[in-house]
């Protein structure tokens, strides 16, 4: 049986002061990892655009930074969304390297981790269905769990505070560019086998099938995002987490453990659950010291 890791109270103390700034311990992170990340990420917020283009690709203009004041307002949601407060954050706004239909995007590379908003954003805080205060806190969100490496939820934590319900609903199911070029040659195949004279019913029907496939997958989606957004919070809340730290929580785990903690067969007891990955998780060390 493994023994549990022993933390020097100065040791958690500075990584849970790291985890309120937004340093989420990575798996398997250690505190002198951590420590690294954070004074990377920290020069890059300080680095000069110039600069920055030469060491990162982020070829941005000074001018196109997003101005610290918008960023405070990000940070004062993040703060009482997640419990964290990343005076770190950086960002642009610039149509380049935007992904077409994007309003925002996060970009991670090896110094660390950036913001890019739509340029309308700058002047105008709503532009179309666009909201800077709104996508602000969705990149954020992305910006803290980006070292958590979990894909799977993640578009799913960050939308969940969004007002616009159909998008809180739908767009999770899109992880991936991926997920929306299969749904485009999807319809496509389908929209041809209708378009196409005298076919055959069976050529016809296959026709149809990658449209029913992802249609069956969508729905599966859905009915699992549902249960999570239902037994997560209910289950973090029935463990004794505070009403305002359950979403901190929730947004710190990983995709198998939020599969874990939401599931039927969830254990019994948090604080235990959260003992055991003492051994190897900084992350859950700082979580239990925390939250729980």
């Amino acid at each position: 049986m493994a023994m549990a890791r022993h933390t020097p109270p100065a040791d958690l103390a500075a990584a849970a002061a790291l985890d309120a700034r937004g340093f989420v311990p990575a798996p398997g992170e250690p505190l002198d990892q951590l420590r690294q990340r954070a004074a990377a990420q920290t020069a890059l917020s300080t680095t000069p655009e110039h600069t920055l283009a030469q060491c990162s690709g982020l070829a941005f203009a000074k001018h196109e930074r997003i101005p610290p004041l918008h960023l405070a307002a990000a940070r004062r949601d993040l703060a009482k969304r997640i419990a964290a407060d990343p005076d770190w954050l950086i960002g642009w706004y610039s149509a380049r390297s935007l992904p077409p239909g994007a309003g925002a995007v996060t970009w991670s590379t090896k110094h660390g981790v950036a913001l890019q908003l739509h340029p309308g954003l700058r002047k105008c805080a709503r532009v179309w269905s666009l909201d800077r205060q709104e996508l602000l806190l969705h990149e954020g969100i992305h910006a803290v769990r980006t070292p958590l490496r979990s894909t799977r939820y993640e578009e799913l934590f960050a939308h969940w505070y969004t007002r616009h319900a159909a998008r809180r609903v739908l767009t999770p199911l899109l992880r991936s560019a991926g997920d929306a070029v299969a749904f485009a040659l999807a319809a496509a195949v389908s929209v041809l086998g209708d378009a196409t004279v005298a076919l055959p019913r069976w050529l016809w029907l296959l026709a149809k099938s990658p449209v029913l496939a992802v249609a069956l997958s969508a729905t599966l989606r859905l009915a699992k995002h549902a249960r999570i957004r239902r037994r997560l919070p209910a289950y973090l809340t029935a463990q004794g987490v505070l009403p305002q730290h359950v979403f901190a929580v929730a947004a710190r785990l990983t995709d198998a453990e939020v599969d874990t903690l939401s599931s039927s067969s969830a254990p019994a007891c948090l604080r235990t659950y959260a003992a055991t990955q003492h051994a190897t998780s900084l992350r859950w060390r700082v979580l239990h010291a925390r939250f729980l």
